[in-house]
């Protein structure tokens, strides 16, 4: 089968309710490929996705996807949540396939959104209601979120796994690079997160580790702003320990079998959903104060296995529209 990854880009990063915090972002990411902080982690990422994706040309309108596909899919990942979007994004609901002729096939597979930010999606429900009723299929990644589309919408959803998990550790060892440090423990970072550096060296101090942060965010140090994902994926795959703020970061550790937590100011349900069908629920932690003395983690990987498999069993099934 020809399969083809459309190579969308979201400009609305800039285009903010607040002006001034727009123009921050803009000067900031200016600032950053001046100085060259990002120009190592751009040439990598750009490396790396040319030489794993087969992408269409660059889009920034919807209405410019071409007419060529029998299946579209919209996901995974947090692209029906309007505060990382910046609003509604027709392209990643597939409004523009309504106009091709003969309509392809759509779905959505293991999208995510954030239960704080349910309500976005609630008060644009007369358009999300309409849109996933001409879906084939629709699949989400929270239960949370596939509860919610059913309570206020009607739509019915399977949830699934992230597709990070149709990789295995081979697959990872494969793709990552092995980096220099050996006896450590990873901090990876996304979102901000208050005690997650003290954490980090409670736990590296019990198991005798030094503590290497990755940093993922666009504004970091000038280390952790050259690595890509070969070189952040291996600093996971060869940790001792991770401790990590990010859904992915939590995703790798378990693919991996890593010792790990995930530490988050407060609630996630991204991350808590995951856990809760994993049977990993204690492996989050929603203050420095939940920790009480770190513990091997107990994989169950028949759990895992059999989740992953279901998912890909369900998307399989969608894109050949046996039932459709």
């Amino acid at each position: 089968p020809y399969i083809n990854i459309t190579f969308y880009k979201n400009i609305r990063r800039y285009l903010r309710k607040n002006i001034f915090l727009g123009l921050k972002t803009l000067l900031l990411d200016i600032r950053s490929l001046v100085m060259g902080y990002q120009k190592q982690k751009i040439l990598r990422f750009t490396k790396f996705t040319n030489e794993n994706f087969q992408l269409t040309k660059r889009f920034t309108c919807n209405r410019d996807i071409p007419n060529e596909f029998d299946v579209l899919i919209t996901g995974s990942d947090q692209l029906w949540n309007y505060k990382i979007t910046r609003g509604r994004r027709e392209v990643y609901f597939l409004d523009n396939s309504l106009e091709k002729t003969p309509c392809p096939i759509r779905i959505s597979y293991a999208v995510s959104v954030e239960k704080s930010n349910f309500q976005c999606l609630i008060e644009d429900l007369n358009y999300v209601k309409n849109i996933l009723g001409q879906f084939s299929w629709v699949s989400v990644r929270e239960k949370t979120l596939a509860d919610m589309l059913y309570n206020y919408m009607g739509v019915q959803c399977d949830t699934v796994i992230d597709p990070s998990f149709f990789l295995s550790r081979e697959d990872c060892l494969r793709i990552s690079v092995k980096p220099k440090e050996d006896n450590y423990l990873c901090v990876y970072r996304v979102s901000y997160t208050s005690y997650l550096a003290k954490l980090a060296r409670k736990i590296a101090k019990e198991r005798g580790l030094r503590v290497v942060y990755v940093n993922a965010t666009t504004i970091a140090s000038s280390k952790s702003e050259s690595y890509g994902p070969r070189e952040i994926l291996g600093y996971i795959c060869y940790a001792n320990v991770v401790v990590t703020s990010s859904f992915h970061g939590t995703a790798f550790s378990i693919i991996n079998k890593i010792d790990f937590y995930s530490a988050y100011d407060g609630e996630s349900s991204r991350i808590q959903d995951l856990l809760e069908v994993l049977g990993l629920k204690e492996r989050f932690l929603s203050s420095y104060s939940d920790y009480v003395c770190f513990k091997n983690v107990a994989f169950d990987i028949e759990k895992l296995n059999n989740y992953t498999k279901l998912s890909k069993q369900l998307l399989l099934k969608a894109i050949s529209a046996e039932d459709n």
